[in-house]
């Protein structure tokens, strides 16, 4: 599951869920990521332009995921319901082992009052 991240961006992206995760969308500040990871602000801004586009990569960072499990479940040799069960077993265990990211997925209103 690569988006083409750096380290420091994906140590930002993982702050970033556990934020939301822990506090709902309205934890996930520049101050609070900054103050998770240990950096400063401008240091963050340096990785992202704005809580948007880490907002906008979170998510694409997620889709990452699943769409790694779904090609590797679909090159396995097993049967169509079969698929669909380890699909649907692969995402269970993904949220129970990362409870933030289901969070994540099923936020309401991740993107309400942003402006582009």
């Amino acid at each position: 599951m690569n988006i083409n991240l750096t380290k420091r961006q994906t140590d930002i992206i993982q702050a970033a869920i556990k934020l939301i995760g822990t506090g709902g969308i309205q934890a996930l500040t520049i101050k609070n990521l900054s103050a998770e990871i240990g950096i400063t602000e401008s240091a963050i801004y340096r990785h992202f332009k704005s809580r948007m586009e880490i907002l906008t990569t979170l998510l694409n960072f997620m889709k990452g995921i699943v769409t790694m499990n779904y090609f590797r479940i679909s090159d396995m040799n097993l049967s169509a319901l079969e698929k669909i069960r380890q699909m649907i077993t692969v995402q269970f265990n993904v949220f129970s082992e990362n409870p933030s990211y289901a969070i994540v997925v099923l936020s309401d209103g991740l993107y309400k009052n942003e402006s582009n």
